[in-house]
């Protein structure tokens, strides 16, 4: 913007007036330049400028270069110093907070915005998409865990996921939250994620279940564990295997030790004897049961998927695993633990001896049941977490009868082999008798590498069917 003088009398007169002081003789120092613009100003203010023309605005030309208009630019006004004006001229009288939330605060913030010509934003409904972003998650697993033990779909899990379009996603993933959250919106059912009783309804009318399961192992179902005769077989066979070192030594040894009640359970399923005894020295890895401290093997990442998703900054302060939390590897692999926060952390993998220190300190902070379910168990190295498919009705019971009992792991052994999904009940036995090994491994045991556990397999069953006939 520029100023339009007229040429003036007055005008020069104003300009010697601000001009008296030449700069080559005048101090340039602080003081002096405040006092030499004081001086101007009271002058300034003395002096009538009132004929001079206001400055001109600025012109700003439209697209058509025939007409040209004025505009006045308005000067900007920050909100905040329209909130705090609003604020002193229409005070919210603030009233005594109520337990649970502080409303003179809402009443003042809905007024200003009032004022200001805001509009409410309406937050959307919770539905499929939103459940996703959501901290909803914790707590639909959680309900499907409880209502899997009270109703008993857990045990059609294989034909739910089917139904789903599921692969490999359990109930405690969340892309099965997802999955039911999309089958009940085309149900028309409330869709969070929970196989409720009304959504198991559904679920059972689709898939043709017509008896109820409740949490106790079925009574039509046949368990070696209950089988009276099994009970009483001796273990030992009558025919003794000289003994041998390395892998040959222990196939000569489980055989020895409890070859009898092995080859009885093998004949009823139709399976071959070395094909159990290659199963048995490959998941043992030379260790021996001892009553009351079977081998066992605490699983970070089974404990992680059970207790420490709903409780994750206490398990990142104790526990690690691969995958999680900037630890490198896979899920079964770099497992630590500490007891102290500013302890270092130790290998959980070292000793029998650290695996049960683990056990009993994952007890401490969590419920000892789901402690348990992440303790591998026995020679065969078989989860609690899978208590129903053995026949038992708690992973405590069958945590007790495998310490106590070498029998109880052998019939736990084939009862799990008959019982468990993979992905079809009892396709694991079917895996052994067409030496499908791979297959095996990956449903058997997927925590490791099931290529190279596959491998090792079929060695030893190379070498067990050249030393036991049957």
């Amino acid at each position: 913007m520029f100023w339009n003088f007229q040429k003036t009398e007055i005008m020069k007169d104003y300009l010697d007036t601000i001009l008296d002081f030449p700069p080559t003789k005048v101090c340039q120092c602080s003081a002096c330049r405040k006092e030499r613009a004081r001086i101007n100003s009271t002058r300034l203010q003395k002096t009538s400028l009132s004929f001079y023309p206001e400055p001109e605005s600025e012109i700003r030309r439209s697209r058509s270069p025939r007409r040209t208009r004025v505009v006045r630019r308005k000067p900007r006004i920050k909100k905040r110093i329209i909130a705090k004006k609003i604020k002193r001229i229409v005070p919210v009288k603030r009233t005594k907070p109520i337990a649970g939330g502080k409303r003179w605060k809402l009443k003042r913030r809905k007024k200003r915005n009032l004022l200001l010509g805001k509009r409410r934003i309406k937050r959307p409904a919770i539905t499929v998409s939103t459940l996703i972003k959501t901290s909803r998650f914790p707590q639909a697993i959680r309900q499907n865990l409880k209502f899997a033990r009270i109703l008993g779909w857990d045990r059609y899990q294989s034909r739910i996921r089917k139904l789903l379009g599921l692969l490999s996603a359990s109930s405690i993933d969340r892309a099965f939250v997802r999955a039911v959250a999309r089958w009940q919106k085309r149900k028309g059912i409330r869709a969070n994620g929970i196989i409720d009783t009304t959504t198991w309804r559904s679920l059972r009318r689709v898939l043709g279940i017509t008896s109820k399961i409740s949490l106790a192992p079925p009574k039509d179902k046949d368990y070696f564990k209950d089988n009276a005769t099994l009970k009483s077989i001796s273990l030992q066979p009558a025919d003794r295997l000289p003994q041998k070192d390395g892998i040959s030594g222990r196939i000569t040894e489980i055989y020895n030790r409890q070859g009898k009640l092995m080859r009885e359970l093998a004949d009823r399923v139709n399976l071959d004897l070395a094909c159990t005894i290659a199963v048995w020295v490959s998941e043992s890895h030379g260790r021996r049961h001892r009553t009351g401290k079977t081998p066992g093997r605490f699983e970070n990442h089974r404990f992680y998927r059970i207790w420490g998703v709903h409780n994750q900054k206490i398990y990142d302060r104790h526990f690690r695993h691969g995958g999680h939390a900037g630890i490198s590897g896979n899920a079964w692999q770099q497992h630590q633990f500490r007891k102290m926060e500013a302890a270092a952390f130790q290998l959980v993998h070292k000793s029998q001896e650290q695996e049960y220190r683990v056990l009993q300190f994952a007890k401490k902070i969590a419920d000892p049941e789901k402690a348990i379910q992440a303790f591998r168990l026995g020679e065969p190295q078989i989860l609690p977490l899978h208590y129903a498919d053995l026949g038992y009705t708690s992973s405590r019971k069958m945590y007790n009868a495998f310490q106590n009992s070498l029998r109880a792991q052998i019939l736990g052994f084939f009862d799990y082999c008959l019982h468990r999904d993979a992905p079809e009940r009892g396709e694991l036995l079917v895996y052994l008798r067409n030496r499908n090994w791979r297959a095996f491994c990956k449903y058997y045991n997927p925590d490791r590498n099931v290529a190279a556990a596959a491998i090792r397999l079929q060695d030893i069953y190379n070498r067990a069917a050249s030393l036991v006939r049957g």
